[in-house]
């Protein structure tokens, strides 16, 4: 008896170090609104329908700063990131992203997105505003990033003159819904509407495994199929993924 103890205890230490490491996977949304306090409901749960769906430990955090996106990513050095569009831009080269899948937002037919300006209800534009690669073309434009978009429209609507707001469709369909029942978002008003812009993209960065990448990719495409997906999903304001 004394010798199976033994061998049973040695079996223990040899296989308990064999354990795998968890998968990292984060969302990197500079300028999106709330933080990783707010957002760690939401992205657990889909962490625990990849860790149930590839039996697999996953992990990961909401980062709604550019800096703080690169030095995540830096610190972590392999794994897969939901980025915006401006920060694959900016940094798909610097980081060595790869793109995986594209996002399908909740308020769009397929992976791509309109954005839309608003200011307050008597601003006029003197030259028009177009869109080339994902970026606001006509200079200059202070653009500041903001977590607080309720915050910043409020102050628009007030009369902050020479302001506008960017926002994304379901942020757009979020201030229509507001301005329908709350006097302070009236005097907002849609400048701009852009043509159909691409989406965030889910990308790997370091030396992932191709067998990951490949199951990821497939378990993301079939989640809109199932209704715990599509919850999921609509927490995340997405609808789906796209190749």
């Amino acid at each position: 008896m004394k010798f199976f103890n033994v061998v049973s205890l040695f079996i223990c230490l040899v296989i308990t170090p064999l354990a795998f490491a968890a998968e990292n996977f984060d969302f990197i949304y500079p300028g999106g609104e709330g933080n990783s306090d707010s957002a760690k409901p939401f992205i657990n749960e889909f962490y625990n329908y990849l860790n149930d769906a590839t039996q697999k430990e996953w992990t990961g955090e909401y980062i709604n700063e550019s800096d703080e996106g690169q030095k995540r990513l830096k610190k972590v050095k392999s794994g897969y990131a939901i980025v915006s569009p401006q920060f694959y831009k900016a940094q798909n080269q610097k980081l060595g992203l790869k793109p995986l899948l594209r996002t399908i937002p909740e308020y769009a037919t397929g992976p791509f997105e309109r954005f839309y300006i608003v200011s307050q209800k008597d601003t006029f534009l003197n030259e028009q505003i177009f869109f080339e690669n994902e970026q606001i073309k006509t200079i200059p434009w202070n653009l500041q990033e903001t977590g607080n978009i309720l915050g910043a429209l409020q102050k628009i609507a007030a009369g902050k003159s020479g302001t506008f707001a960017l926002l994304t469709g379901f942020e757009f369909q979020m201030i229509q819904k507001l301005k329908a029942k709350k006097q302070e978002f009236k005097n907002l008003k849609l400048i701009y509407t852009s043509p159909e812009l691409p989406t965030a993209r889910l990308v790997s960065f370091g030396n992932t495994n191709s067998e990951t990448n490949k199951e990821l990719q497939s378990i993301l495409l079939k989640m809109k199929n199932s209704l715990k997906g599509n919850v999921i999903l609509k927490n995340l304001r997405l609808k789906g993924f796209a190749p």
